[in-house]
C-alpha cells in the first residue's frame, strides 16, 4: 500500500491522481485544488501540493454525509 511518505510534496497531475486514488479523468473532473505554477504558464510545470490535497480532502469529506459524498463521486 502506498502512503503519504512515499510521495513527494509537489506532484504532477498523474501523481496527484494516484495519491488521491482516482483515475486521471476523475481527478480532472473532481479535484478542486489549483496546481502551483512552477514556470511562467508552462502546463508541464504545474504541480499539486500534497498538503493542499490533504487539506481539501479532509474539509470536504467531513462536511458531507456519506450518501452525499458518494453521490458527488457519481456526477
Amino acid at each position: 500500500m502506498t502512503t503519504a511518505a512515499d510521495f513527494i510534496r509537489l506532484m504532477t497531475k498523474s501523481e496527484a491522481a494516484e495519491y488521491c486514488r482516482l483515475s486521471l479523468p476523475t481527478f480532472r473532473r473532481l479535484c478542486p485544488v489549483r496546481p502551483v505554477d512552477l514556470g511562467s504558464g508552462n502546463p508541464r510545470l504545474l504541480r499539486y501540493d500534497v498538503r493542499d490535497l490533504d487539506s481539501k480532502a479532509g474539509s470536504e469529506t467531513t462536511e458531507l454525509e456519506p450518501d452525499a459524498y458518494l453521490a458527488r463521486l457519481d456526477r
